[in-house]
């Protein structure tokens, strides 16, 4: 006969051996689940994987795959979101295949989230130093800081040393300003105000000198058809200056007050009359082959002295330069009438009177031969000749037949 000790004592050893089993069985599943949701990311059949959960300001915006998702979906914000700097929280966890989102989809999810505001930005040299919602708040800042600057100063202006210029952009809630201190500060710390005292300078405009090539002039003439004449501006400048030492100065606006006239002189290109010297120093003073004879030599005549020679010759027969030289008077002139004075290169001045016609004019340079008027009747004179004088040294008179033979 069974005791009750007996059975008692079975029944324990019993539950015994069925615990220890059932615990390693419990142990064994553990083993295989753990290993399971370790494997289970590299296989084809996963439906879950490890990722990123990504929070902006506490919010959920999703999950990535990878660090790299998030440095491509940030660096898409920045561009969108001037130089906001974009510091999302994330932490690891376990997420559905199809949880998952892409640099794209994350970036629109930032940039769409609550925390991000239409705003303005105060930007200097392209960098972002201070946002608000409303631009007009932004720019009585930068004057607020201009006019401050200008303060018991002579200054006439006041700008900033650096590019500072208002632009649209997103920010966060968290980056916007709403104290207009606290953007003066920020600004004042990435610029300095340069002063700018302005002067208007006036400045002459220097004519030019415009040369023209003309073939109904003998070569070696050269004909002045306008005097050149200089103009007149007047230049803004400003000068400026930062803490008290000179930093630039530019010329801001230009004002024409009188336009420059430019010289033009025509220049002659028809080839010169065939004329030698003919045993004289200086060539004959009309054309070759011209007829003509001299009807009054040089010297005294009823008590008073004939400077010159008269050469009568048709009207209009051309007169040439005896030698080099320079014209100095191509006017009327007391009783000679059209009268060209030239100084030779020699220091000898010719005149030719009593012209019809004056070509060669002040300041011609002129080669010998070269055309400078026309024979004619003016002045003191009973027919058409050339009145020619010879002034050594720009002296006496002498007897132009020393100089000269026809």
């Amino acid at each position: 006969m069974i005791s009750f000790k007996r059975i008692k004592s079975a029944t324990a050893n019993l539950k015994k051996h069925f615990s220890t089993k059932l615990r390693k069985r419990i142990l064994v599943l553990t083993v295989v689940a753990t290993s399971a949701i370790l494997i289970l990311p590299i296989s084809p059949l996963s439906t879950v994987t490890f990722a990123y959960e990504l929070k902006v300001d506490n919010k959920t915006i999703g999950f990535v795959s990878g660090k790299e998702v998030l440095k491509d979906a940030k660096s898409i914000v920045k561009a969108e979101m001037a130089d906001v700097e974009i510091k999302p929280e994330f932490s690891r966890t376990i997420v559905a295949n199809t949880s998952l989102a892409n640099a794209d989809d994350i970036s629109k999810r930032i940039i769409e989230s609550e925390n991000i505001l239409s705003a303005y930005g105060i930007y200097v040299d392209n960098k972002c130093v201070s946002m608000s919602i409303d631009k007009t708040f932004l720019m009585n800042a930068l004057e607020n800081i201009k006019s401050n600057a200008l303060k018991n100063t002579k200054a006439d202006i006041a700008e900033f040393d650096k590019n500072v210029e208002i632009r649209e952009v997103l920010a966060l809630k968290s980056e916007i300003d709403f104290d207009l201190e606290s953007i003066i500060n920020k600004v004042n710390q990435n610029v300095k105000v340069k002063l700018g005292f302005v002067k208007n300078v006036k400045k002459v405009i220097k004519f030019k000198t415009i040369e023209q090539k003309d073939n109904s002039l003998y070569k070696g003439i050269n004909s002045v058809e306008v005097n050149g004449s200089n103009g007149l501006k007047i230049q803004k400048t400003v000068t400026y200056y930062i803490e008290g030492k000179k930093t630039d100065k530019k010329v801001v606006k230009t004002k024409i007050a009188k336009q420059a006239v430019d010289r033009i002189v025509k220049v002659g290109t028809k080839k010169s009359p065939n004329t030698d010297k003919n045993g004289g120093i200086y060539v004959w003073p009309l054309e070759k082959g011209a007829s003509c004879y001299i009807s009054s030599g040089f010297g005294y005549r009823g008590g008073k002295l004939h400077k010159g020679i008269d050469i009568i010759a048709d009207k209009g027969t051309a007169i040439v330069a005896a030698a080099d030289g320079k014209v100095v008077r191509s006017s009327v002139f007391s009783t000679y009438g059209y009268c060209i004075d030239i100084m030779q290169t020699d220091g000898t001045l010719t005149r030719y009177a009593h012209c019809s016609k004056l070509i060669a004019k002040v300041g011609d340079n002129v080669k010998a031969g070269a055309l400078i008027a026309l024979v004619g009747c003016t002045g003191h004179s009973t027919a058409n000749h050339l009145h020619f004088e010879v002034h050594p040294n720009n002296g006496g008179p002498v007897n132009p037949c020393d100089y000269v033979k026809k």
